[in-house]
């Protein structure tokens, strides 16, 4: 499988999730702040397993998608 992140195209041999193919990206960026992950233009998890083609951006508490996500999961833990 071909997965385009940032420009740079990585070959997947077998289906793994987001987190395990991209965890140095993740650790380069800041574990802490990286929450989510949009492939092929849909919000997942980043335990999404990757089981086709596709193009990963990774989301972290400042992107738009990932400050949304960030505050619904503040706003469940607070309501339970």
């Amino acid at each position: 499988m071909q997965v385009v992140y940032e420009g740079e195209e990585r070959t997947i041999n077998e289906p793994c999730t987001i987190r395990e193919a991209f965890q140095d990206k993740i650790n380069e960026l800041g574990s802490q702040n990286i929450i989510a992950a949009r492939f092929n233009n849909q919000v997942e998890s980043l335990d999404y397993q990757i089981v086709k083609d596709g193009k990963v951006e990774l989301l972290d508490k400042i992107s738009r998608d990932g400050r949304y996500i960030y505050i619904r999961g503040c706003l469940y833990i607070m309501s339970k």
